[in-house]
């Protein structure tokens, strides 16, 4: 077999090694964020604990202030931004729904009133897609009646270099697979 005309250089061993290249410096960022995370966040425990030592009521009824602020902010914001958004959607919802029901009851009397055409009508319709698939089916069998026969008649006349090149388009099909699954997360990362 010659391995040469997969060209693995370009699309096994650069792409593994850019994708491991990137992994490592994602890990070593991820390590690096959450160290400054945790001492960020150990520096402003500290501080709040410190202050709320020197002055326990202070800081408590302070806290306490902010904290109903805050409350009554995300209170407004839920009041006025995000029910009458949820009850805008909930009537679209409900509207839309109606209209399906009422749809379906109209296709259901219909059926109730007209027996004998909507069974026609779908035995039509059954009869062309039957057809249609049996066509296609035909024609996908003498294709590939065909494509076996070629097959078997090159495996009989040369059957070691037929296995060799049936094997490298096969390699050649992973490793295209390979790089543009690579490929692809070099991009979105």
């Amino acid at each position: 077999m010659k391995l040469d005309s997969l060209d693995l250089e370009h699309k096994l061993y650069q792409p593994t090694q850019q994708l491991y290249t990137q992994l490592q410096q994602f890990v070593i960022g991820l390590y690096n964020d959450i160290s400054l995370y945790l001492v960020d966040l150990h520096h402003t425990v500290a501080i709040l604990s410190k202050r709320w030592y020197d002055s326990p009521v202070a800081t408590t009824k302070e806290w306490y202030r902010l904290s109903a602020d805050y409350n009554a902010d995300m209170y407004a914001i839920l009041m006025d931004e995000i029910l009458p958004k949820t009850e805008l959607a909930y009537q679209e919802v409900l509207t839309s729904a109606n209209e399906y029901r009422m749809e379906t009851l109209e296709q259901l009397n219909y059926m109730i009133d007209n027996p004998e055409q909507v069974t026609a009508e779908s035995i039509e319709v059954m009869t062309e897609t039957l057809t249609a698939a049996g066509n296609q089916s035909a024609e996908w069998l003498a294709e590939l009646q065909g494509k076996s026969a070629d097959i078997i008649e090159l495996l009989l006349a040369q059957p070691l270099e037929t296995m060799e090149a049936a094997s490298m388009e096969l390699l050649a099909g992973l490793l295209n697979g390979y790089f543009a699954v690579v490929s692809n997360m070099l991009q979105i990362s």
